[in-house]
Protein backbone atom coordinates (compact mmCIF):
# COMPACT_ATOMS: atom_id res chain seq x y z
CA UNK A 1 0.00 0.00 0.00
CA UNK A 2 1.45 3.37 -0.99
CA UNK A 3 1.96 5.56 2.24
CA UNK A 4 1.79 9.55 1.28
CA UNK A 5 3.78 12.57 2.49
CA UNK A 6 2.21 15.01 5.06
CA UNK A 7 2.49 18.44 4.23
CA UNK A 8 3.50 21.19 6.89
CA UNK A 9 3.10 24.98 5.31
CA UNK A 10 4.20 27.74 7.68
CA UNK A 11 2.78 30.90 6.15
CA UNK A 12 2.08 34.50 7.27
CA UNK A 13 -1.27 34.72 5.35
CA UNK A 14 -4.69 33.98 7.74
CA UNK A 15 -6.11 31.46 6.06
CA UNK A 16 -9.61 32.69 6.94
CA UNK A 17 -8.23 36.54 5.23
CA UNK A 18 -9.27 35.32 1.63
CA UNK A 19 -9.10 32.50 -0.87
CA UNK A 20 -5.70 33.43 -2.74
CA UNK A 21 -2.25 31.35 -3.71
CA UNK A 22 -1.77 29.32 -0.53
CA UNK A 23 -6.20 28.76 -0.33
CA UNK A 24 -5.76 27.37 -4.10
CA UNK A 25 -2.83 25.15 -4.17
CA UNK A 26 -2.93 23.64 -0.48
CA UNK A 27 -6.62 22.82 -0.93
CA UNK A 28 -6.10 20.43 -3.87
CA UNK A 29 -3.21 19.21 -2.21
CA UNK A 30 -5.35 17.86 0.69
CA UNK A 31 -7.27 15.89 -2.02
CA UNK A 32 -4.38 13.31 -1.11
CA UNK A 33 -2.47 14.17 1.30
CA UNK A 34 -2.58 15.45 5.40
CA UNK A 35 -2.42 18.98 4.82
CA UNK A 36 -1.25 21.08 8.10
CA UNK A 37 -1.47 25.19 7.78
CA UNK A 38 0.59 26.51 10.56
CA UNK A 39 -0.22 30.48 10.92
CA UNK A 40 1.88 33.18 13.08
CA UNK A 41 0.68 33.16 16.48
CA UNK A 42 -1.92 35.35 18.00
CA UNK A 43 -0.96 37.27 21.05
CA UNK A 44 -3.53 37.06 24.06
CA UNK A 45 -3.93 37.25 27.53
CA UNK A 46 -5.07 33.36 27.81
CA UNK A 47 -3.49 29.98 28.79
CA UNK A 48 -0.95 29.46 26.24
CA UNK A 49 -2.18 26.91 23.43
CA UNK A 50 -2.94 26.12 19.88
CA UNK A 51 -6.39 26.38 18.52
CA UNK A 52 -6.64 23.47 15.54
CA UNK A 53 -9.46 23.97 13.36
CA UNK A 54 -10.53 21.61 10.20
CA UNK A 55 -11.81 23.80 6.58
CA UNK A 56 -13.85 22.09 3.95
CA UNK A 57 -11.03 21.40 1.71
CA UNK A 58 -9.13 18.97 4.87
CA UNK A 59 -6.65 21.46 5.17
CA UNK A 60 -6.34 22.06 9.12
CA UNK A 61 -5.41 24.74 10.06
CA UNK A 62 -2.87 25.48 13.66
CA UNK A 63 -2.87 28.92 15.44
CA UNK A 64 -0.38 29.65 18.31
CA UNK A 65 -1.80 31.76 21.29
CA UNK A 66 0.70 33.16 22.70
CA UNK A 67 0.86 35.64 25.78
CA UNK A 68 2.17 39.08 25.22
CA UNK A 69 3.30 39.04 28.63
CA UNK A 70 6.26 36.80 28.11
CA UNK A 71 9.90 38.02 27.01
CA UNK A 72 10.39 37.48 23.00
CA UNK A 73 12.66 34.39 23.48
CA UNK A 74 10.11 33.16 25.67
CA UNK A 75 7.55 34.03 23.21
CA UNK A 76 9.10 31.86 20.74
CA UNK A 77 9.82 28.89 22.68
CA UNK A 78 6.73 28.42 23.71
CA UNK A 79 5.17 28.55 19.94
CA UNK A 80 7.88 25.74 19.00
CA UNK A 81 7.03 23.68 22.34
CA UNK A 82 3.23 24.08 20.80
CA UNK A 83 4.00 22.83 17.48
CA UNK A 84 6.66 20.07 18.57
CA UNK A 85 4.14 18.36 21.15
CA UNK A 86 1.25 19.16 17.72
CA UNK A 87 3.68 17.65 15.46
CA UNK A 88 4.34 14.40 17.95
CA UNK A 89 0.95 14.45 18.69
CA UNK A 90 -0.27 13.92 15.15
CA UNK A 91 2.37 11.68 14.07
CA UNK A 92 3.86 14.26 11.35
CA UNK A 93 6.87 12.49 11.35
CA UNK A 94 8.19 11.84 7.11
CA UNK A 95 6.57 15.43 5.94
CA UNK A 96 6.75 18.16 3.40
CA UNK A 97 7.83 21.91 4.43
CA UNK A 98 5.82 24.34 2.49
CA UNK A 99 7.22 28.04 3.28
CA UNK A 100 5.65 31.22 2.98
CA UNK A 101 7.61 33.30 5.25
CA UNK A 102 11.01 32.81 5.84
CA UNK A 103 10.13 34.22 9.79
CA UNK A 104 8.65 30.11 9.32
CA UNK A 105 12.48 29.28 10.19
CA UNK A 106 11.83 30.01 13.80
CA UNK A 107 8.69 28.41 14.14
CA UNK A 108 9.95 24.67 14.72
CA UNK A 109 13.21 23.95 17.26
CA UNK A 110 13.69 21.94 13.92
CA UNK A 111 12.60 21.02 10.51
CA UNK A 112 13.08 17.71 9.62
CA UNK A 113 11.01 17.48 6.19
CA UNK A 114 11.99 14.90 2.97
CA UNK A 115 11.86 17.62 0.88
CA UNK A 116 11.47 21.60 1.57
CA UNK A 117 9.61 24.07 -0.46
CA UNK A 118 9.87 27.49 -0.45
CA UNK A 119 6.90 29.80 -2.48
CA UNK A 120 7.83 32.70 -2.97
CA UNK A 121 5.31 35.62 -3.43
CA UNK A 122 6.37 39.00 -1.74
CA UNK A 123 9.31 40.70 -3.29
CA UNK A 124 11.03 41.36 0.32
CA UNK A 125 14.13 43.53 -1.20
CA UNK A 126 11.92 46.07 -1.82
CA UNK A 127 10.18 46.20 1.91
CA UNK A 128 10.85 48.23 4.89
CA UNK A 129 11.53 45.02 6.80
CA UNK A 130 13.97 43.93 9.28
CA UNK A 131 17.18 42.99 8.11
CA UNK A 132 16.71 39.90 10.39
CA UNK A 133 14.19 38.32 7.89
CA UNK A 134 16.06 39.24 4.41
CA UNK A 135 18.82 37.18 6.49
CA UNK A 136 16.11 34.50 7.42
CA UNK A 137 15.09 34.55 3.36
CA UNK A 138 18.82 33.60 2.23
CA UNK A 139 18.69 30.57 4.29
CA UNK A 140 15.50 29.67 3.12
CA UNK A 141 17.00 29.92 -0.17
CA UNK A 142 19.58 27.49 0.91
CA UNK A 143 17.59 24.85 2.45
CA UNK A 144 15.34 24.39 -0.11
CA UNK A 145 14.71 21.85 -2.84
CA UNK A 146 12.26 23.78 -4.68
CA UNK A 147 11.32 27.37 -5.20
CA UNK A 148 8.23 28.52 -6.59
CA UNK A 149 7.69 32.35 -7.58
CA UNK A 150 4.06 33.82 -7.99
CA UNK A 151 4.84 36.13 -10.72
CA UNK A 152 7.72 36.54 -13.57
CA UNK A 153 9.14 39.76 -11.36
CA UNK A 154 9.80 37.67 -8.31
CA UNK A 155 11.53 34.73 -10.77
CA UNK A 156 13.59 36.65 -12.25
CA UNK A 157 15.29 38.53 -9.26
CA UNK A 158 15.86 34.61 -7.33
CA UNK A 159 16.37 32.53 -10.77
CA UNK A 160 19.68 33.38 -10.29
CA UNK A 161 19.58 32.36 -6.12
CA UNK A 162 18.80 28.85 -6.28
CA UNK A 163 19.22 25.73 -9.08
CA UNK A 164 15.35 25.18 -9.03
CA UNK A 165 13.16 28.50 -9.47
CA UNK A 166 10.05 27.82 -11.39
CA UNK A 167 8.05 30.45 -12.26
CA UNK A 168 4.52 29.48 -11.12
CA UNK A 169 1.73 31.94 -11.18
CA UNK A 170 -2.10 31.24 -10.36
CA UNK A 171 -5.36 32.23 -11.88
CA UNK A 172 -4.33 36.09 -11.40
CA UNK A 173 -2.12 35.77 -14.37
CA UNK A 174 -4.86 34.76 -16.32
CA UNK A 175 -8.38 36.29 -17.74
CA UNK A 176 -11.21 35.53 -19.56
CA UNK A 177 -13.86 37.64 -19.84
CA UNK A 178 -16.35 35.59 -21.20
CA UNK A 179 -16.43 32.79 -17.64
CA UNK A 180 -13.77 34.09 -15.16
CA UNK A 181 -14.89 31.65 -12.61
CA UNK A 182 -14.39 28.40 -14.75
CA UNK A 183 -11.13 29.95 -16.32
CA UNK A 184 -9.71 31.12 -12.50
CA UNK A 185 -10.39 26.73 -11.84
CA UNK A 186 -8.48 25.78 -15.06
CA UNK A 187 -5.67 28.03 -14.30
CA UNK A 188 -4.96 26.79 -10.83
CA UNK A 189 -5.67 23.40 -11.65
CA UNK A 190 -2.75 23.76 -14.09
CA UNK A 191 -0.42 24.86 -11.62
CA UNK A 192 -1.35 22.84 -9.01
CA UNK A 193 -0.54 19.73 -12.06
CA UNK A 194 2.96 21.49 -12.80
CA UNK A 195 3.92 21.39 -9.10
CA UNK A 196 2.80 18.37 -7.97
CA UNK A 197 4.85 16.99 -11.21
CA UNK A 198 8.12 19.16 -10.31
CA UNK A 199 7.66 17.96 -5.99
CA UNK A 200 7.06 14.24 -7.51
CA UNK A 201 10.30 14.60 -9.22
CA UNK A 202 12.64 16.18 -6.77
CA UNK A 203 11.55 14.04 -3.68
CA UNK A 204 11.89 11.30 -6.18
CA UNK A 205 15.76 12.70 -7.11
CA UNK A 206 16.75 13.16 -3.87
CA UNK A 207 15.72 9.86 -2.57
CA UNK A 208 17.10 7.90 -5.15
CA UNK A 209 19.63 5.03 -3.58
CA UNK A 210 21.70 3.34 -6.16
CA UNK A 211 21.39 5.19 -9.13
CA UNK A 212 17.46 4.02 -9.30
CA UNK A 213 14.77 6.08 -10.43
CA UNK A 214 11.78 5.12 -7.91
CA UNK A 215 11.21 5.38 -4.18
CA UNK A 216 12.60 3.61 -1.68
CA UNK A 217 9.24 0.81 -0.85
CA UNK A 218 9.51 2.18 2.86
CA UNK A 219 9.60 5.83 1.76
CA UNK A 220 6.21 7.86 1.98
CA UNK A 221 5.28 9.35 -1.50
CA UNK A 222 3.78 12.65 -3.02
CA UNK A 223 1.25 12.08 -5.13
CA UNK A 224 1.55 13.62 -9.12
CA UNK A 225 -2.00 14.91 -10.04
Amino acid sequence: MKRYLDVLCLSHVRWNDGFGRPQHLLSRCARNHRVFYIEEPIFQQSTNKLLVQEHEYGVIVVTPVVSPKLAEEKQLFVQRALLTNFLNTRRITEYISWYYTPTGLDWLFQDNSELCIYDCTEELSNMQIDSSVKDLESRLLKKADLVFTADSLLYQRNKNRHQRVFDLPGATEFTDSTSPMIRTSDSWEATWKTMSELIGETLEQKMTIGGTHSLPAHKKQFVRQ
